[in-house]
């Protein structure tokens, strides 16, 4: 018996041990690889733009230092910095402090510093660089609590390497959902001064997007770039950027325009600004909850704001909707908008389409609702869940479940909607999807190729949910092929023959089961909102690692059982 008790108390403390670090990797997140805090490197690289002088950090993986040089330099004006009187030896070169990199070659392994370390000297594609500091002169605070920011200082240097922004940062801070957990993160910006960064406008609120999960990089870029070219309002601005935070390399990033209502944004006014979200991340702010309990959050505005007229408009849609009352429904879209959506979610194939991420936004005077923005648009176009180009994808996706599928099914429906959906197609939306097909993705790739490559040798995971092996080339021809087919799909099904031969669809009736904690009049208030709701949601989004902790604290207890019984 000793021996089956020896047996079952190894196996139990080993399940407890393995559910311990499953809570630990749910709960704190994915720690990325890098450079140890104070490690000694062989020396740094600096140079001078515009007369400010700005160092250069290595970045030491288990193989090599790696100087990662911004593409807007020439060698010749990047120079070594050591403390070392007889300086370095990097190969068959001598470097003394102070000497320019004019005889190293990039991408080559050098041994220096007596064998101790290969060096490998990087430099990456001719685009614009943003340069932070951080009060704390570290980010290993802001990696760690998303919730947690620090004041700071930006540098916008243009493609040429002339500086365009210097600027004081209220605060830096991680942003993003599922890719918080990444080893490369996203960041929000806010500056105490509007400035205009890129030529984008002036503004104080930026965003700093890493694209970790898209193998491709360009998703964002090229969909934002289909739906400005085709007229949908409002799109934000982005542009590509090595980004160094603190001295260190931090990769390869996109500098985007914030959605959020205002001056060379979105200027719509006093009129509301709404998304579709996840309950656990609604519960935070205002918001109403639709006849299914789908949360649409209540963005701004911040003063006169009134929930309950935004609920009122959305109960009388639904209704109109439901009763097949879809004329007079469509009188309270801006159906322009909606049709340019339609398209663009056609192409997209968002996984997130209707579940978080999808913006409108509301005319109270008017009682008119606008569909889009855009955003986030990295788990679209062949990445996600759907993988392979589908037929009306955004008109059936789980239905019941997703106002914004079951909405656009109603409306295509509508002879008049497909018409215009149609039209819209084949004018404004065609012609950029052809022309991204017929060359253009590989033109932006090669504009930031030599970019990726720092960028994946900074952050080696893998960087996507499927083809986690997969080469640049890979994933961009992955996503070459998904929007060729979507065009083949999309040109025979919005042809005349398709377009005037759709059955109108009526929308079922939304089925709500009863909630237990529900109080029997619905609450009215943000506060009574989130008592009600709030608690099963957050109990629902956190079972998982309780459930560990709890399997990790019973593993212990019958392991301690086990072994007194053994005894």
């Amino acid at each position: 018996m000793s021996g089956r008790f020896l047996k079952i108390r190894a196996l139990l403390l080993i399940v407890s041990f393995m559910a311990l670090a499953a809570f630990l990797i749910r709960t704190v997140g994915t720690v990325g690889s890098g450079t140890e805090e104070g490690a000694d490197l062989p020396f740094s690289l600096t140079y001078s733009q515009d007369g400010i002088r700005h160092r250069i950090k290595g970045f030491r993986t288990e193989t090599a230092v790696y100087y990662f040089i911004p593409g807007n330099l020439a060698l010749e004006d990047v120079h070594l910095a050591t403390e070392a009187a007889e300086g370095v030896q990097i190969g068959e070169i001598q470097l003394k402090d102070g000497d320019a990199l004019t005889l190293a070659e990039l991408n080559r392994t050098y041994e220096a510093v007596g064998g101790e370390d290969a060096v490998i000297f990087c430099q990456g594609s001719g685009l614009p660089v943003i340069r932070i500091s951080t009060a704390s002169g570290s980010m290993e605070a802001i990696n760690g609590d998303k919730e947690y920011s620090e004041a700071g200082f930006l540098e916008v240097y243009d493609a040429d390497g002339r500086m365009e922004t210097a600027a004081k940062l209220e605060r830096i801070s991680g942003r993003g959902n599922t890719s918080w957990d990444a080893a490369k993160k996203s960041y929000a910006l806010k500056l105490e001064d509007a400035e205009d960064i890129l030529g984008m406008g002036a503004a104080k609120r930026w965003v700093l997007c890493a694209n970790y999960y898209d193998g491709a990089y360009i998703r964002n870029q090229i969909g934002f770039e289909i739906a400005a070219e085709s007229g949908m309002r409002f799109t934000p601005e982005e542009r590509f950027a090595e980004l160094y935070i603190n001295d260190e390399y931090a990769g390869l990033y996109q500098i985007m325009e914030k959605i959020e209502p205002g001056p060379g944004r979105m200027e719509i006014g006093d009129n509301y600004l709404l998304e579709v979200d996840y309950i656990e991340r609604a519960v935070e702010e205002t918001f109403i909850l639709l006849e299914n309990e789908q949360p649409v959050v209540i963005h701004a505005p911040e003063k006169n704001c009134d929930p309950e007229a935004v609920r009122q408009f959305f109960d009388t849609f639904t209704r109109q909707m439901e009763n097949g009352e879809v004329p007079e429904a469509m009188e309270m879209l801006d159906v322009e908008s909606f049709a340019k959506r339609f398209v663009m979610e056609e192409i997209l194939q968002d996984m997130d389409f209707g579940y978080t991420s999808q913006y409108l936004y509301l005319d109270p005077e008017k009682g008119i609702l606008y569909d889009g923005p855009l955003w986030d648009l990295d788990n679209t176009m062949g990445r996600g869940t759907a993988v392979e180009a589908e037929t009306l994808f955004v008109t059936k996706y789980e239905l019941v479940y997703n106002n914004v599928s079951r909405w656009y099914a109603v409306l295509y429906g509508q002879p008049e909607f497909r018409r215009l959906v149609s039209q819209e197609y084949w004018k404004n939306f065609r012609p950029e999807l052809l022309s991204l097909i017929e060359g253009g993705i590989e033109e932006k790739i090669a504009v930031i190729e030599a970019s990726i490559a720092m960028d994946q040798i900074r952050f080696p995971a893998p960087r996507s949910v499927f083809m986690t092996e997969a080469s640049l080339e890979e994933h961009t021809d992955h996503l070459t092929k998904y929007l060729r087919d979507k065009l083949y799909l999309m040109d025979a099904f919005f042809g005349e023959e398709h377009t005037d031969g759709a059955r109108p669809v009526v929308l079922p009736k939304t089925e709500v089961k009863e909630n237990p904690l529900e109080a029997e009049t619905e609450p009215a208030g943000q506060e009574e909102a989130v008592e009600a709701h709030g608690i099963v949601y957050y109990v629902m989004y956190w079972r998982f690692p309780v459930l560990l902790l709890v399997m990790c604290c019973g593993s212990v207890l019958l392991w301690y059982r086990c072994r007194k019984t053994g005894k």
